[in-house]
Formats: structure tokens, sequence, C-alpha cells
């Protein structure tokens, strides 16, 4: 398996959006998929932040989701998007782990629904410890939900690797 992270490019934006409108990843991560005009001024504002790491997942050369650090609710948090099709393969795991060796900067916060059992193996995996949960109500880009919510310091990072 090679996974490596890159620069999002323009081009990747199109396998993104479509990968955003499947209805099981969207009922399992508590998402609901954007509209085209929508889904592209969100990535053109990401992409446009000097403050948001924002990479490609590739899987053996092939886009597979992608990932990005970034200031939400004054944390600095990380978030991935792993294609259906790639599912079940520890990309996302490996994805999460490239992208954290890319950063230095801890405490590191994350959310999953807690539906979501594999993003929140994916983060445990990777040393992230489970801080408590809360009520996520309904917006426009997400379903009403129970976020579990995560945090990653240097030291529970390294535990997390041995796993």
């Amino acid at each position: 398996m090679s996974v490596r992270l890159r620069n999002v490019e323009l081009s990747d934006l199109p396998i993104f959006f479509e990968d955003q409108q499947n209805k099981l990843a969207n009922e399992m991560a508590a998402m609901k998929p954007q509209g085209s005009e929508a889904f592209y001024q969100r990535w053109d504002r990401i992409l446009k932040d000097a403050g948001v790491s924002a990479k490609t997942i590739l899987f053996d050369e092939t886009v597979a989701g992608s990932i990005s650090c970034f200031m939400a609710e004054d944390e600095f948090c990380i978030g991935y998007w792993v294609s259906y099709g790639f599912w079940g393969r520890g990309i996302a795991s490996e994805a999460v782990r490239l992208m954290l060796e890319q950063t230095d900067r801890r405490p590191i916060f994350a959310t999953a629904a807690d539906t979501n059992v594999a993003s929140i193996r994916v983060l445990t995996k990777n040393g992230f410890v489970i801080t408590g949960t809360r009520h996520s109500g309904e917006t426009d880009r997400y379903c009403e939900c129970t976020e579990v919510l995560f945090r990653l310091d240097a030291a529970a990072q390294s535990l997390g690797q041995a796993n």
C-alpha cells in the first residue's frame, strides 16, 4: 500500500465533489452533500486561506480523498474525507499519521459523529484521546448528531503510534 499526501490541485476538486455526494458516507459522517456552487465556494476559501493546510490523499497515485489542518472555534483541528471506494484499507489511518508528521503544532483537535466508528478508530489509532461528547444541531452542512470530541497532545501521539 502506498499512501502519500500532496497539495490539492484544482483537478482534484471534481473528484472531491463527487465523493461528498455519496449517501452512505454522508450518513456515517452525519453530513449533507453540498451543491456545486457551495462546494466550490468552500474549496476556494480553503485554498486561499494561508492558515489551512489542505492535502490530497493519494493511494497508489490515485486520488483517494482529502485531509486538512485548520482553525475552528479557536482550536487547531484536523479533518479528512476518504472516498467510499477506498474504505477499509487503512488509508485514512495512514493519511492522518502522515499529516500529523507534517505539523508539530499541538494540541490538535478532531470530532467524529458517534455513529462513525471507523473515524473514531482512525483517530484513536493515531493517539487522539476522547475528551467527551456534545450534541450538535443541524446546519446546512451537518446533520443533528452526537459528536465525539478528540484531543491529541505530543505525548499521546507517540503512544498512539505504538498501537
